[in-house]
């Protein structure tokens, strides 16, 4: 069961002090409308993995073969048990209850966890069915949202949680709807109430922000726009010359893939490959601004299209992979915030 993916990540910024006081969930709670229409049946597996998720801890991992009907579905909670579910059916929302339901009743017969809870009465919603489309429904009404909807159901987050579970969760808020010119974010209490503390770009939608917050408080910070910069560094007593492509004013991950460059072909949806050396290739995803070079010549052009890097240039990528498929056997392309091509 190595390498299955996590469900219920959280996206989250910096984290802050912990404090706790009351909450009061008592609030009945309407039904939540779809952010998006599920397209197929990965992505109602998306749904139901990310809501059971969201209160179970430690993560619920989980894996698929295929992308077809009937899909076998490997399952683990952490380093704990697993189980082998089937995801099938004529009727794709009947399917998406059966599953839902023999998921719940898997984690309750092995680790007596009953997700995603009512925050009112806090035992386990019941995936249900509508004319429209499936439902997590609380037994005694309190709470009625679509299956992929229940981060939205529960927000906000009542007092006694941990700051940093209400910042990830509206991290989640924001990238679900779109927004993109906004960098640090955090949540503290401060007199009783949530209030959000917002890092945002020059271009950023404050209203658009501030209703995804809602009806948490917002105080904005502006900050400088994300750019790409060329530059040229020169060789030290530990260190080739090399001239680099990278982000500024944004946060990056600080992973390393070191090789050999080489072209992409469509197939490979990604800008570039880069090759170990034990031969084992990587894609490459680029973030700063570039362009692809035409089938001869560099690979790699600058922002203003002047030659960049070339397939067979010793180069290093600084960023992070993308989160892990829960297709088996599918790698995700690496995503790079710098690239250092070496003289």
């Amino acid at each position: 069961m190595a390498g299955l993916a996590r469900a219920g990540e959280s996206f989250s910024s910096r984290e802050v002090t912990d404090a706790r006081s009351g909450a009061d969930h008592r609030a009945t709670r309407g039904s939540c409308d779809a952010f998006t229409v599920a397209r197929d049946p990965v992505d109602w597996l998306e749904r139901v993995f990310d809501d059971l998720g969201v209160r179970f801890k430690p993560a619920l991992l989980w894996k698929i073969k295929s992308t077809h009907l009937p899909i076998t579905v490997e399952v683990k909670a952490g380093e704990g048990p697993g189980t082998t579910l089937v995801f099938n059916g004529e009727d794709l929302g009947d399917a998406v209850i059966r599953l839902a339901g023999d998921l719940q009743a898997w984690l309750v017969a092995g680790l007596g966890a009953e997700v995603p809870p009512c925050p009112t009465h806090r035992g386990a919603l019941s995936p249900s069915r509508t004319d429209v489309q499936p439902e997590w429904r609380c037994p005694e009404g309190d709470l009625n949202c679509a299956i992929g909807d229940y981060r939205d159901a529960i927000w906000p987050l009542g007092l006694d949680e941990r700051p940093g579970d209400v910042a990830a969760m509206l991290g989640r808020r924001l990238h679900r709807r779109g927004l993109r010119e906004f960098s640090g974010w955090s949540a503290e209490l401060r007199d009783g109430c949530w209030v959000a503390e917002i890092d945002v770009r020059p271009n950023a939608d404050e209203d658009a922000i501030r209703a995804a917050a809602a009806p948490i408080a917002v105080k904005f910070t502006q900050v400088g726009p994300v750019r790409t910069e060329r530059y040229e560094s020169p060789a030290t007593g530990s260190e080739r010359a090399f001239r680099a492509l990278t982000l500024r004013r944004t946060m990056m991950h600080l992973a390393v893939l070191q090789g050999t460059l080489g072209r992409a072909s469509i197939a490979d949806r990604c800008d570039f490959l880069v090759e170990g050396p034990a031969g084992h290739v990587v894609r490459v995803v680029l973030r700063p601004e570039h362009r692809i070079g035409p089938a001869t010549g560099a690979v790699i052009l600058d922002s203003a299209g002047q030659p960049f890097a070339s397939a067979g240039d010793s180069v290093l990528c600084v960023g992070g992979f993308l989160p892990e498929s829960h297709l088996e056997g599918e790698r995700m392309p690496f995503s790079a915030g710098e690239l250092r091509v070496f003289e």
